[in-house]
Order: structure tokens, then sequence, then C-alpha cells
């Protein structure tokens, strides 16, 4: 089942209203993340058309509640951690080396354990 909802996304500078797939339905009331449309992919490796590691997407569009939704890029995501979990100090001493990996993890935690 696919849930869309209607966002205002801010792309290049300009907030507009949009319908964005939401990914995390179940865990959403206080970080909301949108699949992009146009993230790369990191490399995969897979043995006889099974991945095995890699595929991940390199961005994803994310909202915190009163805020518009803004790109988040894996280049980006260690330098923009603190700022996106700022008020959240639990999450900040638990994942001191964020991994672009475990940013499912990181988005369950904050709605389970923050604010």
């Amino acid at each position: 089942m696919l849930f869309f909802e209607n966002a205002n996304v801010n792309i290049k500078g300009k907030t507009r209203p949009l319908l964005m797939q939401l990914l995390n339905p179940g865990f959403s009331n206080k970080l909301r993340v949108y699949f992009d449309p146009f993230a790369q992919e990191t490399t995969r490796v897979g043995i006889a058309g099974l991945t095995v590691a890699g595929g991940l997407d390199k961005s994803y569009y994310v909202q915190r509640p009163g805020d518009e939704a803004y790109r988040l890029k894996k280049k980006e995501y260690k330098k923009d951690f603190e700022t996106f979990y700022k008020d959240c100090p639990n999450l900040l001493r638990k994942y001191e080396k964020p991994d672009w990996e475990d940013f499912a993890k990181h988005v369950f935690y904050y709605s389970e354990n923050c604010r």
C-alpha cells in the first residue's frame, strides 16, 4: 500500500505544494520521510540476482513538524545530523557517528523516544 499526502516542499529556495509519497506512515507523527523520485542509489552488490549490499537511495525529502519539507542528501547527512535531530540529545549521544545506512533507525528512534 502506498501513502501520498500534500506537503509544502522547498525546492531550490522556493516552496511548492506537492503530492509526496510518505515512506514512514507507521511512525510519521514527528518526522516525515518522503520518497525522492530523482534520488540516485548507492552501488549495489549482488550474487545470482540478489542484492547483498547497497541499493539505498542517496536522498529523501524530510519534514519536521511545522516546517516545510526539504531534500536531505547522503553526502550532507553527517554534517546535518545534529541540526536535524537537535531537540533529541539522547539520539545524538546514542549515535555519535551517524551513518546514512542507519537513517531509518535514526528516524524511528526519534519517533519513539524524543520530544
